[in-house]
């Protein structure tokens, strides 16, 4: 599952050096290109602000899959939904794998922030993926939060925290070439052939 964080930060147009290229565009092109190349696995996508959202299921569908990742974009700024909630975000992808027969589940989490949304923290739900047996990969995307005096990076402590405990791998992106560079490295991390083909031949 590819959990998207769609809070109003992801607007931030500094994915690329020489062109306004927000985070949302880069995250949701290497979205569709990774989940293009696992044509063996069944790829779902969840979308968060202050709530999170199945937007799409696990699907062996490319195209119906391609439709919902390009659809997604950032929240209004300052409305009652404009949040980070990773935690929350987090238990919803567990919640959609729980019940899968899949030998490897894995949760790849991106987001340019913290969590400010108290309901679940990221560590509870990190222990919570890890008793499911989910492994996550988190992603901090971006250059960190907009100021007065330029870009203050944040440390994604809880980012990692959640791939420390449920054994995945943590990676800072921040550029469109770098965020491409890391759904690479996970594809090939993940490479688990699955058991049931596409197809079935049947002899009559």
């Amino acid at each position: 599952v590819i959990v998207v964080d769609i809070s109003s930060s992801m607007s931030q147009e500094d994915m690329r050096d020489h062109e306004p290229y927000r985070r949302m565009d880069a995250a949701r092109d290497r979205a569709q290109e990774f989940a293009a190349a696992r044509i063996h696995d069944r790829v779902g996508v969840v979308a968060f602000g202050r709530y999170a959202e199945l937007r799409c299921p696990p699907t062996l569908d490319e195209k119906a899959l391609s439709a919902f990742l390009r659809v997604l974009d950032t929240l209004p700024r300052g409305s009652e939904f404009d949040a980070t909630a990773i935690g929350t975000a987090l238990v919803k992808a567990v919640q959609v794998l729980k019940d899968s027969e899949a030998k490897s589940k894995v949760v790849v989490l991106l987001s340019d922030g913290e969590n400010n949304v108290a309901d679940i923290e990221p560590a509870e739900a990190a222990k919570l993926a890890k008793d499911a047996g989910v492994r996550v990969h988190t992603i901090g995307l971006g250059h960190g939060v907009a100021s007065v005096f330029g870009f203050q990076e944040l440390s994604f402590d809880e980012l990692k925290t959640i791939s420390t405990t449920t054994g995945g791998e943590f990676f800072a992106a921040r550029s469109d070439d770098d965020l491409a560079s890391v759904y690479e490295r996970i594809d090939e991390m993940e490479r688990t052939e699955r058991e049931d083909p596409r197809y079935r031949t049947v002899d009559c």
